[in-house]
């Protein structure tokens, strides 16, 4: 019999998929490639940056569910200055708060 693995994995459990905004590169790339060409960021473009993290933070403690992944890697930033939280692959609430957060169901 041959089998997927996905199918193997999800048993008989329904299949979620799940599709975010692309987003050029994450804060690591960014300062890494920033460093490599002596490009730092200035002042106001780490108080943006700031502001943003902690805004999403905010949002998502608000809505009680924890990140547990805060690093740059997971701080996603697109050629437009957007930047957004993202790797949600430890949160403790489940694809219930996930679904919530998501559908803006609170």
């Amino acid at each position: 019999m041959n089998v997927k693995s996905e199918d193997a994995l999800c048993g008989s459990f329904h299949k979620i998929e799940i599709m975010f905004e692309y987003y050029d590169y994450d804060l690591l790339k960014d300062i890494a490639a920033r460093a490599s060409t002596d490009q730092f960021y200035t002042t106001q473009e780490m108080w943006n940056i700031s502001a943003s993290i902690s805004e999403g933070l905010a949002y998502l403690q608000d809505n009680r569910i924890p990140h547990q992944d805060v690093q740059p890697e997971n701080v996603l930033l697109n050629v437009n200055g957007t930047i957004k939280m993202g790797d949600y692959g430890l949160i403790t609430g489940g694809l219930t708060g996930y679904y919530k957060l998501l559908s803006g169901k609170t």
